[in-house]
């Protein structure tokens, strides 16, 4: 009976700081042009289906007669980090027959990043439209260190529409000019009726940080080397004269 209690005591304390390790500034929201909100969800937070993953965000929602799915919203520490950040949306819509026309934004957001140390931030987006009767369009944020901020540099992608295909794009921008500092993805999906049969539209959104190119870094680190030999050349040329 005592070894049943220290066990249970230990996976308690395990469960508790899983729990108070969640990304306190990351966070998932859905709103329709028909109903509002109808999805906001934080990390490990209610609402969240992996609620013991940090860095991880699950959640589905409905709004007139179409179903989100947040198929996965990851952010540090499960990928990339306050350095070298990435902030990753996968997300499925089904506008089932008869659902009605509307617009659907989903946003993802994280704070607390940090001057990026392994190159220029690059905003991407790449999916699946199944029905011409559907636009996407991708904006990535880096601001002022608030959730969904979009005060600071921005890009946007798209917008895409079919017919029927599948659509990518990818932009690099500045990060933000002070730190710490938030990243939003807004992707906004205007989708039309539903019809006879309904269809889909699902997507990989990200933005990350790319390391320079090992040439560019090569020749950077070149340049002091070739400005101090100069010098030298120079200062013997003085000397003999």
């Amino acid at each position: 009976m005592r070894k049943f209690f220290m066990v249970a005591m230990v996976a308690a304390v395990a469960l508790i700081a899983s729990s108070s390790s969640a990304d306190a500034g990351f966070r998932i929201r859905a709103t329709s042009s028909i109903g509002g909100e109808f999805l906001n969800v934080s990390d490990n937070g209610s609402g969240d289906i992996l609620n013991l993953t940090n860095g991880v965000i699950l959640g589905v929602g409905m709004s007139s007669g179409a179903t989100l799915n947040v198929n996965t919203a990851s952010s540090k520490p499960a990928i990339g980090s306050a350095a070298a950040p990435e902030l990753a949306l996968n997300f499925s819509i089904t506008q089932f027959a008869g659902g009605l026309a509307q617009t659907i934004t989903i946003e993802v957001t994280d704070t607390d990043f940090t001057p990026v140390t392994t190159g220029p931030l690059v905003s991407s987006i790449g999916g699946t439209l199944s029905s011409q009767r559907s636009t996407v369009t991708d904006n990535s944020y880096a601001g002022a260190n608030s959730e969904f901020s979009t005060v600071g540099p921005t890009v946007q992608l798209g917008t895409f529409s079919g017919p029927p295909d599948n659509f990518s794009g990818s932009a690099i921008f500045g990060p933000a000019a002070s730190a710490p500092y938030s990243l939003t993805k807004k992707v906004t999906i205007v989708l039309g009726e539903g019809g006879l049969i309904g269809f889909d539209v699902s997507g990989n959104a990200k933005i990350s940080a790319t390391p320079a190119p090992a040439g560019l870094l090569l020749a950077l680190t070149a340049l002091p080397a070739l400005g101090l030999g100069a010098l030298r050349r120079r200062r013997q040329v003085k000397a003999s004269v």
